[in-house]
């Protein structure tokens, strides 16, 4: 099995970002929130806020990289492992099953 550091796969994003800017700008923006979000908290911390304020908008940061992560992975699905498996590439599944457990630890 491939290492993920040996084997890049960029053809899903960039696809995306040239078949449809649109829906690519709306990933970057959800990252943007995320970062926003992550800053916020930061924020909440020096301003003395308390455990549990800061426990829920922790979670509201994790369900919007999970959000995140699934557009991702149906992105790869769609894009890149299923075109790969059509040309009759199936190494691509042995390595995306190790990344996605690898992702769901």
């Amino acid at each position: 099995m491939q290492n993920i550091k040996e084997k890049k796969c960029l053809g899903c994003l960039t696809a995306l970002k040239e078949e449809n800017p649109a829906d690519f700008r709306k990933l970057q923006n959800r990252l943007s929130r995320i970062g926003g979000q992550v800053k916020g908290l930061q924020r909440m911390m020096e301003k003395g806020a308390s455990s549990p304020d800061l426990m829920i908008q922790v979670a509201a940061v994790n369900a919007a990289l999970h959000a995140f992560n699934k557009e991702l992975v149906s992105l790869h699905l769609s894009k890149c492992l299923s075109k790969d498996v059509k040309e009759g590439n199936t190494d691509v599944l042995n390595d995306f099953i190790y990344n996605f457990t690898k992702m769901m630890r």
